[in-house]
């Protein structure tokens, strides 16, 4: 089948790889368009938040070699689309462990864009304390139930309701990032993308 705009539109977004069904379908789109359908449900108000490395999608013959069937054709239909929804990013300059260097948002998530870029880029969240991957779940509007199951795949714990209800309140307390966020804009170690470029 010929992957299309109208195609994407239509089908499941991504559950942190819990819950949705695997399909030919969905194996193709992650295969073309990688994690570039995650922006196409914020630009479709399916998800509030999308985070990954848009930066290395620009070297097309390394992207390549890990996913040979990429679709730039159609990842900047995603990103023209995205660009007409008005849906902004920022950008970590600097090398962090790991790839959530962009995220994207619409204007009314903001806040919680900047909570999240707080918790994976500040160092000032102790994973080995604190719940992240709990925190980055909620953020990317996860539902409740799939986080469970996310640590139940991957960690072996079980979540109680009870802990649930500790770690969203702990996430809702955490202040300063605004602050963060914005000395990082100043000095430069935080881009803001107020328009997407094309790949």
């Amino acid at each position: 089948m010929k992957l299309t705009l109208n195609i994407l539109k239509k089908e499941e977004c991504s559950r942190g790889g819990i819950g949705r069904k695997e399909t030919k379908l969905t194996m193709q789109i992650d295969e073309e368009t990688g994690e570039f359908h995650d922006l196409l449900c914020v630009a479709l108000r399916k998800k509030p938040l999308a985070t990954f490395d848009y930066t290395e999608f620009k070297n097309i013959q390394k992207v390549k070699k890990w996913l040979p069937n990429f679709n730039k054709k159609l990842v900047n239909e995603i990103i023209e689309f995205s660009n007409e929804q008005n849906i902004k990013g920022i950008y970590f300059t600097k090398k962090i462990n790991h790839y959530l260097k962009t995220i994207f948002y619409y204007p009314h998530q903001r806040k919680n864009a900047y909570k999240l870029a707080y918790i994976l880029w500040s160092g000032m969240i102790d994973g080995d304390k604190l719940p992240v991957p709990y925190f980055i779940g909620i953020l990317l509007g996860y539902t409740t139930h799939n986080i469970k199951q996310f640590y139940l795949k991957n960690y072996n714990v079980k979540i109680s309701d009870e802990d649930d209800k500790k770690i969203k309140k702990i996430l809702r307390e955490i202040n300063n990032y605004e602050i963060w966020v914005n000395n990082k804009i100043k000095n430069g170690d935080i881009k803001k993308l107020e328009y997407i470029d094309k790949i």
